[in-house]
């Protein structure tokens, strides 16, 4: 039972290291303009391997959380490109449609929905704490729906994650905490 808990609570944790990797990979040239440093300033192509390999140990351990979760912050990373045409020459809603129903089919609708409601949940919460780190570009639910909005949007959704899965949100919610404060000071204390 305990050893069954860790293993989530790692997997989980994995993910969400993975999901910061690849935020800060595709949010270079946006903090290379602003002058800031992030992790892929210090990985360099490294990044995406190191990427990989931490999400196949997520995978090992606890593969419905650690996909789910995955699966969720793409599709919720695609939501500022909604109307925007793929490769193919699809709309971006078409793709998120199709990864959608193969994660309710492969992992089941509440899974996946808790999975979506946890990752909205931090993106909600952290444009609201990056408020001003983004007003330069103006995009974020926060410079969109209105701060005092985010948090309340922020509140309803954990509140349905943990309606949906307390253990995985409560997880998940340390992970992010753990996360930001390790994140906060390998590449903060390195900036100086």
């Amino acid at each position: 039972m305990l050893f069954n808990l860790i293993e989530k609570f790692f997997s989980i944790f994995l993910t969400g290291i993975v999901i910061k990797l690849l935020d800060d990979y595709l949010d270079e040239d946006k903090d290379y303009l602003l002058s800031r440093k992030n992790l892929y300033f210090y990985l360099k192509k490294g990044i995406l391997p190191y990427t990989l390999l931490i999400f196949s140990f997520a995978v090992i351990l606890n593969y419905k959380y650690s996909v789910s979760l995955f699966l969720s912050a793409y599709i919720l990373g695609m939501i500022n490109n909604f109307d925007e045409k793929l490769v193919l020459g699809t709309p971006v809603y078409t793709e998120m449609i199709v990864i959608s129903v193969i994660g309710c089919v492969v992992f089941g609708i509440k899974e996946m929905f808790s999975s979506i409601f946890l990752i909205a949940s931090i993106q909600l919460i952290d444009d609201y704490i990056d408020y001003e780190k983004d007003k330069p570009f103006k995009k974020g639910f926060a410079w969109k729906l209105g701060k005092t909005e985010c948090l309340l949007i922020f509140i309803i959704f954990s509140l349905i994650s943990l309606y949906l899965n307390v253990l995985k949100a409560i997880f998940t919610f340390i992970s992010m905490i753990m996360i930001i404060f390790l994140y906060s000071n390998i590449i903060f204390t390195k900036n100086e």
